[in-house]
């Protein structure tokens, strides 16, 4: 893992690279998923080798990387019980994980969310109303929804399914979250930061200190500096508009030759003390690796006694 095993861990989530293999539907494909399988473990040469001839012999707009790990009581982990750890170790999975950004923004995708990668255009419009805090229905065994500033989760089992939908038809319909609390402001804090910061477009620290007060940005500042000296995090200025989707505008992120000293995090102070845009956002890959770490980390520079009277 080099340099950033001497920063922080690499979440676990991460470790399930090598246990992964294209899957396409039988028609030509514009979307497709780097989905768990049962097969063999790979090494991240072949692993590597494998999503190059994907690229190469599909034509497709948009990727996605479904990463996972083995959870106690799972079929996966009994599957596995026994024959020790089918994930890779964590240097390689930082490897497959470093070598699929390389290789997928070198055929023209937009590494534009964690997992996700698209030709320019077709980012996921369904999967940005989940990280851009929009509100939605979901249906289903166990589907959770987010409405009227509300989340909540449908029963997971069947019997238990079927008893929630009658009594929910006795009751006469309306919204299923509505005799819940609201989220509070503070929770929407953490919910934005933490949604905004698994997308390219990043967080918009304007916005933040226009809803939530200079007090909260200047409790996150000081940590990110330090991720953008460390190269986690990088500076976005200002952002371009472009239908559905949003991508940075050109020569707006600063450099990382700029070694984001004094006078760089200086004129990112400088543009929030005057309300304008600025955002930053995690590095690809370094910080997409370390998201939890950073995120975590920004939480935890969250004052409550701040908070209270702000919010």
């Amino acid at each position: 893992m080099g340099w950033m095993c001497n920063v922080r861990p690499v979440p676990d989530s991460w470790y399930a690279f090598s246990r992964c293999t294209w899957r396409l539907p039988q028609a030509a494909s514009q979307r497709s998923t780097l989905e768990p399988t049962h097969a063999g473990h790979r090494s991240s040469g072949s692993w590597h080798l494998r999503c190059t001839l994907s690229i190469d012999s599909v034509l497709g707009m948009h990727r996605r990387f479904a990463c996972c790990k083995v959870e106690e009581g799972t079929p996966f982990a009994r599957w596995f019980s026994g024959d020790g750890s089918p994930l890779p170790k964590e240097p390689e999975a930082v490897a497959m994980f470093e070598a699929a950004s390389a290789t997928l923004t070198a055929a023209g995708y937009e590494h534009y969310e964690i997992s996700n990668y698209a030709k320019p255009g077709h980012r996921s419009r369904h999967n940005q109303v989940y990280w851009k805090c929009q509100p939605y229905y979901a249906f289903g065994l166990g589907a959770a929804s987010y409405t009227q500033g509300r989340r909540f989760s449908r029963p997971r089992g069947m019997h238990e399914y079927e008893s929630w939908v009658q009594r929910f038809v006795q009751s006469g319909g309306g919204c299923p979250a509505a005799a819940l609390p609201a989220e509070s402001k503070e929770e929407q804090l953490l919910d934005l930061i933490m949604l905004s910061l698994r997308l390219s477009d990043g967080l918009a620290l304007h916005s933040v200190q226009q809803e939530y007060g200079q007090d909260t940005v200047a409790s996150l500042l000081p940590t990110i500096q330090g991720f953008l000296q460390e190269g986690l995090m990088q500076i976005v200025p200002e952002l371009q508009q472009s239908g559905d989707d949003s991508a940075p505008e050109p020569g707006g992120c600063v450099s990382d030759a700029d070694g984001y000293g004094d006078e760089a995090f200086g004129q990112l102070c400088r543009r929030l003390k005057q309300g304008k845009q600025c955002r930053v956002r995690l590095a690809d890959p370094a910080g997409f690796l370390l998201s939890n770490d950073v995120i975590s980390e920004l939480f935890a520079q969250l004052d409550p006694s701040t908070l209270s009277q702000v919010l």
